[in-house]
């Protein structure tokens, strides 16, 4: 093999790494230069085109927290819900034979401010009385008595205890035995009635017992009495 047909060899094989190169340097300048009136050319016999392309964009909300000294430790309460923003972002998008090869951000408008939602925290730390409430608590004395007990024990102010009192007066008038056809029994009138057996066996007759699972199921639900007494207001059960 002649010298000359080997450097015509390495020209070719050259030449064709190269010419793809050199295509997307001249496309490139191509697109960056937007002051080019005309939008298509050809290079080295490829095709060419540019054209400005405008997309949308979702700008994420954040989550901005405040500290609410009325709401116990680890207790969440939505204030705001988040709302996205909205971005319109401009591309200036280099397409070589119809494939598009590249594109740059010539520039960003926000079209909407995304909101942040607002989260209140719990930073009121539960009672000490409140865990030994249970214990604390005397099955003696009548419903009400033991409630008041277990109301205190939770760190519930006596305005709590007086929507407690409203709320069961409403729905058993504070009887152990209370039933209707929907199956809710009981003081706080649980449905069904032996979900109270998770706060003792003695569900059925005690009071103490239906009482210390229902204040549980306020809290966990409504966070307390006065909040489960307002639902009901508007609802007619809790």
């Amino acid at each position: 093999m002649s010298d000359m047909t080997v450097s015509a060899g390495r020209r070719s094989r050259w030449g064709l790494f190269i010419a793809p190169v050199l295509v997307l340097i001249l496309a490139v300048a191509f697109v960056s230069d937007l002051a080019v009136a005309n939008p298509l050319i050809y290079v080295m016999g490829f095709r060419v085109a540019r054209a400005k392309v405008t997309v949308a964009k979702a700008i994420p909300f954040s989550t901005t927290s405040t500290e609410d000294a009325r709401m116990l430790a680890g207790q969440t309460q939505l204030v705001r819900p988040g709302r996205d923003g909205l971005a319109r972002i401009t591309y200036a998008v280099v397409y070589i034979d119809g494939q598009e090869a590249g594109r740059t951000k010539i520039h960003t408008v926000v079209v909407r401010v995304p909101k942040p939602r607002v989260v209140k925290v719990g930073t009121k730390q539960r009672a000490a009385a409140a865990t030994r409430g249970a214990t604390l608590a005397s099955s003696d004395g009548s419903p009400k008595d033991i409630a008041r007990q277990l109301v205190a024990a939770r760190g519930w102010s006596s305005g709590q205890y007086g929507c407690l009192v409203t709320l069961w007066d409403h729905e058993s008038g504070w009887n152990v035995h209370a039933a209707n056809a929907s199956g809710a029994y009981g003081i706080p009138q649980a449905v069904p009635g032996d979900k109270m057996a998770s706060a003792g066996p003695d569900w059925q007759n005690s009071a103490l017992t239906q009482i210390k699972w229902g204040l549980g199921y306020i809290a966990g639900r409504y966070d307390d009495p006065c909040g489960a007494w307002s639902f009901w207001q508007n609802n007619g059960w809790y």
